[in-house]
């Protein structure tokens, strides 16, 4: 079977408008949906009665368009709506969502033309391969770690650095980053 055997099968989304987002996750994950194949578009009600359009272009834009405007807006996104990011949420992360959103991101842009374009630049960044921008604690969306972050920045000396990391240990040890406590090295 050669590539344009592909054109002529559909992966089959029925959309709920109300929650365009589980309607693209419930049809990614169906182990028969096929990125490359195209996708046929069908509205459907909270009954599953479909709005009766035929997928001429138009329903199939109209939801890659709905979808991605429906993801920047859930919360696996956090940040201005000009300058998003993505937020930090360990159960979507064990439950492959994140994995998916790059896959949805992958068919918007083939299947539609359309892109997210409210990425923020360290974010664009890194989906292009691109150095990123320098770090920022403005960035850090979770007020409580950016107070922190921002405590070990500001501290100019080695008692109130060591306090203020202290403080943060709880938090940098779940991003990965343990704090045991240092000493001061001893000239011998």
């Amino acid at each position: 079977m050669d590539w344009r055997d592909n054109l002529s099968l559909a992966n089959t989304v029925n959309v709920l408008r109300s929650d365009v987002l589980e309607s693209a996750f419930r049809t990614f994950r169906r182990r028969a949906f096929d990125p490359n194949r195209r996708l046929d578009i069908v509205f459907v009600d909270t009954c599953g009665v479909g709005e009766g359009s035929v997928d001429g272009g138009g329903p199939c834009r109209e939801f890659l368009r709905l979808l991605l405007k429906s993801m920047m807006e859930s919360q696996y996104f956090v940040g201005p709506q000009n300058s998003r990011s993505l937020a930090l949420n360990s159960l979507a992360f064990s439950r492959g969502n994140y994995k998916m959103l790059g896959m949805i991101f992958a068919v918007c842009l083939v299947h539609g033309g359309v892109g997210p374009c409210v990425l923020s630049r360290r974010m664009f960044a890194q989906l292009s391969g691109l150095p990123a921008p320098p770090v920022d604690i403005t960035e850090v969306d979770d007020f409580e770690l950016r107070e922190q972050l921002d405590n070990i920045k500001r501290a100019e000396t080695l008692e109130e650095a060591r306090s203020a990391m202290m403080e943060a240990s709880n938090s940098l040890s779940m991003l990965g980053c343990p704090f045991q406590g240092f000493e001061p090295r001893r000239e011998g």
